[in-house]
């Protein structure tokens, strides 16, 4: 291998490292999302308004057929 696909192939181990530890730190909640949907919410505001309004109505059925509070 060449020195370039040697740190190519570093920076993507970083990466999945960095998107493994992301996932972790999901909600239950998030994780059906992605289970449903096929990708995690984008909560960070980064997102159109039907993203943000799916999300939002996805949450409050979660807790709501759950019993909990959100």
């Amino acid at each position: 291998m060449t020195e370039s696909t040697m740190t190519n192939q570093t920076q993507l181990l970083q990466e999945l490292q960095k998107l493994e530890e992301l996932e972790k730190s999901k909600t239950p909640c998030e994780k059906a999302y992605k289970l449903i949907f096929g990708g995690f919410p984008i909560t960070d505001g980064t997102g159109n308004e039907f993203d943000e309004l799916a999300w939002n109505a996805f949450r409050h059925g979660y807790y709501a057929g759950r019993g909990d509070d959100d």
